[in-house]
């Protein structure tokens, strides 16, 4: 965990990642939601996982080949 950060910075931080993850479930909030982290990601320019709820999907296709697409409802199967 870090200290708060300065929003300048925040993309110093994001371009440290080699990936990065929006593992958001299926829930009604999450579903309506802007996916702000999914943008800054994808501003960066950086590979993506993110679950295959709608305001992903509204986002990025699932032939994409920048991101990972993975469904939430199965983690434990």
């Amino acid at each position: 965990m870090l200290n708060p950060i300065s929003h300048e910075q925040i993309a110093d931080y994001i371009n440290l990642a080699d990936i990065c993850i929006v593992p958001l479930l299926r829930i009604f909030w999450w579903e309506i939601s802007s996916p702000l982290k999914l943008m800054e990601y994808l501003a960066m320019e950086k590979p993506i996982v993110v679950s295959d709820i709608k305001t992903h999907l509204d986002v990025i296709p699932y032939n994409s080949k920048f991101a990972l697409i993975f469904t939430p409802d199965n983690l434990y199967d």
